[in-house]
């Protein structure tokens, strides 16, 4: 059924609200009078407009949808990321030194010799530097000069920053702990091996720290406390060099999976919002620093 009719004066076609209603009512055969056909049409008319407004209503219905299934996606998607994160957060890989070595490794095990071995022959590399340092005095200051003794007071945070072993050892001191859980993949991974790595860590960052303030003080020129620094570095990185010939298979394949197992061991993070001891360990130990050179350049 149309819903136009044609003029029969024009022969156009013309909306059937513009046509006027007929005085009477006009009889067209079986198929009824005008009348009930407009009105035939009208009514096909709407049930089309419904037909089509259900099938708007269905397609905004399956949008929202769509829309909302993305939503739950995308919000399932951010926990897993927060979740990983948050497992991330709760974890810490040990650092790359023969310390971590000596720590998963078992006792009286290669590992731990080796570890125990590289520890010993930095502390006496550093004796014999201290030996040398000690007999020379210190200069005084009209030998030093006023710019070498400001550039000593502000390099002594600096001198203790880049002890790494040092600083390491006052991170894992705050913020990681000890757990059972490590002895399922590293049975050698004994807790007191775990104190005992901490502690000679923390021995050798002193030891080395000593080391370059006893430079740091002797000092007579801005250019020679800059080359110190930098051959000091040499000893202290004997640890990380050492875990660095063990792990690329240098030594023996039972020292390489060692390093490996060292390296990919990850302990426990205290979670804690207000562990400030690591924060605590490094003011406190750069104050030191700070007050011995007062105490021998300023007061004396």
């Amino acid at each position: 059924t149309s819903s136009t009719m044609t003029d029969s004066n024009s022969g156009y076609p013309q909306p059937l609200d513009s046509v006027e209603e007929p005085s009477e009512k006009i009889t067209v055969g079986e198929g009824g009078s005008i009348e009930t056909r407009v009105s035939s049409a009208k009514a096909w008319v709407q049930a089309g407009r419904v037909v089509n407004n259900a099938d708007n209503i269905r397609k905004s219905a399956s949008v929202d949808t769509k829309e909302t299934a993305t939503d739950v996606d995308i919000e399932a998607q951010n926990k897993n990321l927060d979740d990983d994160v948050c497992a991330k957060e709760t974890e810490y890989t040990l650092p790359a030194d023969v310390y971590s070595i000596l720590f998963v490794s078992k006792v009286k095990g290669q590992g731990f010799y080796y570890a125990l071995y590289t520890f010993f022959l930095k502390i006496a590399m550093y004796g014999f530097l201290i030996a040398d340092l000690w007999d020379n005095p210190f200069p005084d200051n009209e030998e030093a000069g006023r710019l070498v003794r400001t550039a000593q007071l502000f390099l002594l945070p600096t001198a203790v920053v880049i002890q790494e072993d040092l600083m390491a050892s006052f991170f894992l001191s705050a913020n990681v702990m000890y757990s059972d859980a490590v002895l399922e993949k590293t049975p050698g991974a004994l807790k007191w091996k775990w104190e005992m790595s901490k502690f000679l860590r923390f021995v050798d960052g002193m030891v080395s720290l000593a080391v370059n303030i006893l430079v740091l003080f002797q000092a007579t020129d801005i250019l020679g406390i800059f080359l110190n620094f930098a051959a000091l570095q040499f000893i202290q990185s004997i640890d990380n060099l050492a875990h660095f010939l063990a792990t690329d298979g240098y030594l023996n394949k039972r020292m390489q999976t060692i390093a490996i197992l060292a390296t990919d061991t990850k302990m426990p993070r205290v979670l804690a919002e207000d562990t400030y001891m690591d924060t605590v360990f490094f003011v406190a130990t750069t104050l030191m620093t700070i007050l011995g050179w007062i105490a021998l350049f300023v007061l004396s």
